[in-house]
This record gives structure tokens, sequence and C-alpha cells, in this order.
């Protein structure tokens, strides 16, 4: 066995020298593995420290800090990182098609956000469902906030806003009902639950009605208990679709007479200007019609609690 022994300030002279190889190339030449039990020393005859790398330098190699280089392709700087790139960011895919892709080709591509390691809130696409939009407190199908579907309808606590036929429903979790936006014939309309549905609708022309009433299931709002007539502002209570012929139009309906309840004022009420209104009151047992006659304020009045055969009597205040 030839064995090549150096000791003290010795030196092996030769252009080459080959460990595992006839041929050397280099000034070290090793054709096999090496374990090393001390330090690489670089160009500049330093061992590096700990989680540096050897980087070339084109002349040598040099001991460099990860941070230091820079592919172009995401950069870091302190405790920061970013893209370097101006192109798109995928994740899960290879083609991005805006700033910041997600896509998966099972399960749902979401957002998490959180406060100390707690999911806070969820935003993302929900595969199981329609591919619906969805925002939710721990995760977009737990404890959803927040559904957008491709239709365009949005519900807010509630997850199939589209099975109500509105474009935006808000649902109070049951304690109260829904209110929804846009639910064909009906600008707004409440849900009290079992068809129990209030609606506000209007014909849709400048000089048409605003409704108040009640839905049954069908495309109109059949029992229209309030109208406000656009024109002139006109009031119908119980005219339903018929005409409003005066400025206030109390109508009969197969429930009610057309009748008005007065309970006792307190209080009496301001004068009326001179010859253009008429206040009408109930206070202590009498029932009073007040008008102006030039300065002064008058009054007629019946008394409530007097004889059957009463007649109407006059007083000036």
């Amino acid at each position: 066995m030839n064995k090549i022994t150096a000791e003290g300030d010795s030196w092996i002279l030769g252009r080459y020298l080959g460990i595992g190889t006839a041929t050397p190339t280099q000034a070290l030449h090793i054709d096999g593995n090496i374990r090393i039990g001390g330090l690489i020393y670089d160009v500049n005859n330093q061992g590096g420290t700990n989680g540096q790398i050897l980087q070339c330098t084109g002349t040598g190699i040099d001991w460099v800090d990860v941070s230091t280089i820079n592919d172009n392709d995401w950069v870091i700087s302190g405790n920061n990182m970013y893209s370097g790139v101006s192109g798109n960011v995928g994740i899960g895919t290879t083609n991005p098609g805006a700033l910041l892709e997600l896509s998966t080709s099972s399960g749902d591509p979401n957002l998490i956000f959180d406060i100390g390691d707690t999911n806070k809130f969820a935003l993302g696409v929900d595969d199981s469902d329609g591919d619906r939009l969805k925002i939710g407190t721990t995760a977009i199908d737990t404890n959803t906030i927040l559904t957008i579907d491709s239709a365009g309808y949005v519900g807010i606590g509630i997850t199939d806003p589209d099975d109500l036929d509105c474009k935006f429903v808000v649902d109070a979790a049951g304690s109260i009902g829904k209110v929804g936006i846009g639910k064909m014939h009906r600008d707004i309309w409440l849900d009290g639950g079992s068809d129990n549905l209030a609606a506000i609708t209007h014909t849709g022309a400048s000089t048409g009605t605003l409704y108040f009433g009640w839905w049954d299931n069908t495309a109109e709002v059949t029992k229209r208990h309030l109208n406000i007539k656009n024109s002139d502002g006109r009031i119908g209570i119980g005219t339903g679709s018929g005409a409003i012929d005066t400025m206030l139009h109390l109508a009969r309906n197969d429930d009610l007479q057309p009748f008005i309840t007065l309970e006792e004022a307190t209080n009496s009420p301001d004068a009326p200007d001179a010859g253009s209104e008429v206040r009408i009151y109930v206070q202590g047992d009498k029932f009073y019609i007040m008008f102006k006659d030039g300065d002064d304020t008058k009054r007629w009045y019946l008394d409530l609690a007097g004889d059957d055969d009463q007649e109407w009597q006059l007083s000036t205040n």
C-alpha cells in the first residue's frame, strides 16, 4: 500500500493532486465522497457562521447570509418577503390570471384571517355548495355570515338567498324573521314565517303608487292595505288597487268598515291657520271641531257624556 505522509511544515509539490483519480484536472481533484470534520474556508479565509451558505463569486466561493441572495423571484428584506417580478402570483396554479390566484382541483380555495392562531374570518369559494362565495367566522361553511352566488343573490345570515327569490336577504337567525329586497314585484319584504310576508312595492312609473301590504305567495301584493299616490300624495287605506278619489280615502273591505277611532287627547291642539285648516279631536268627553273665524279660534263640540238629544254647541276661545 502506498502512503503519502507529511509532518510539520511540509509541502507536496506538484501541479495537480488526485484522490480517487489518476488524471486530476484541478489543484485538488477528488473522485468520491468527502467527509469533513471541521470547517470549509472561503476565499476570504472565513469559515462562515451558522445559517450561511456558500456562494460562487466567479473568482472563488464566499460564505454569505441567505437574506442577501436575490434571484429576482422572491426578495427577502428584513422580516418582509415580496415578489420581485411584475407578473402574477399563483397558488395551486401555474398560469395565474390575477395578481394573486388561489386554485385547487378539489375542495375550497379560501383565505383565513386569524389573531393569535385563532380563526376569526374565512373567505373563499364553497365547492360543496354551488361554488358560492362565502365569509364565515371559523370556516367558509361554518357559521357563515355572508353568501354570494353566481347569479348575484346576496344573503347575510343565510346560505341560500336564491331560494327566497330575493337579490338581497338578511336573516335574523329565526328570532325575528327575514328582510328581502328585490323579490319579483316586491321591492322590500319581511318574512315572519308561514307565508306571513309583509311587502312594500310600487308600480314602477313616476306617477305610480307605493303599496304597503301582505304577500300571499303570488306575483303581486294582493292585500294592499296602505297606498300612496306618487303624483299628488293621495292616501288610500284598504283601497287595494282601486282608485283613490280624495286626499284620504278609507275603503270598506271584507273584514272592516271604513270607521275612524279617536282617543282622548291630553292637550288641545294649536289653533289652525285662518280659513285653511280644521282640527278634529276628542278631549274631556267632548268631540271638537276647531276652526278659525277671522282672528277668533272657535270650536263646535258635542258633549259625549250628555243627553241623547244634545245639539252641537259653539264656543270661542
